[in-house]
């Protein structure tokens, strides 16, 4: 048997796969009507206020919630004193407290956008915040012919731009250093597969 790091072998896999694909297609598609409806009755069926339940570090609260409409979540985070919301068990809102003055919640990451730059499909593997919460490292799913990997971004929280640096792809593991300024991540050897 080859190796799955095999180039050749990756092909004939990419192509077998692309046949089943078409198979599978031909043989249900006299059902698509049936599968849309099934997939409108789940979703109608399922709550779009869902948030995970919010994770305290430091000043910050962090969650991930969904937008109705939207096919993947949002990663957000807000001040712990500003947290009435979550103890009334309230779905977060988006926005600014007009009594306070101050932002309620800030978006860190929109997966919808970066499925949108990054060709419909968005897959978080990683994801750091650093211990001074001024940025996020993050690793996303990218494709080519030959195989998949994980490309870091570090988006800087208080601007919201992505940092120029540091770029790497075949990203497998990150960790920020205590000082919040230097990001220690592993990359992966591409021709040996790990």
């Amino acid at each position: 048997m080859s190796s799955l790091n095999d180039k050749v072998t990756m092909r004939h896999m990419d192509i077998y796969m692309e046949q089943e694909e078409k198979y599978a297609e031909a043989v249900m598609a006299d059902t698509e009507r049936l599968q849309s409806n099934l997939q409108s009755e789940m979703a109608s069926r399922l709550a779009f206020d869902f948030s995970t339940p919010p994770l305290r570090w430091g000043p910050w609260l962090y969650y991930r919630r969904a937008e109705e409409g939207k096919q993947y979540p949002v990663l957000c985070r807000r001040l712990v004193s500003l947290n009435e919301v979550f103890i009334s068990h309230k779905p977060p809102s988006a926005g600014f407290d007009f009594t306070s003055g101050k932002r309620i919640e800030q978006k860190l990451l929109d997966y919808n956008q970066e499925a949108e730059r990054f060709g419909g499909y968005a897959y978080e593997e990683l994801s750091e915040v650093s211990p001074d919460h001024r940025f996020l490292a993050y690793t996303y799913t990218m494709y080519d012919k030959d195989n998949d990997f994980y490309r870091l971004s570090v988006r800087n929280l208080n601007s919201g731009a992505l940092c120029s640096k540091p770029q790497a792809d075949r990203v497998s593991s990150l960790a920020w250093a205590k000082d919040g300024q230097t990001l220690l991540y592993v990359v992966t050897d591409q021709k040996r597969g790990i």
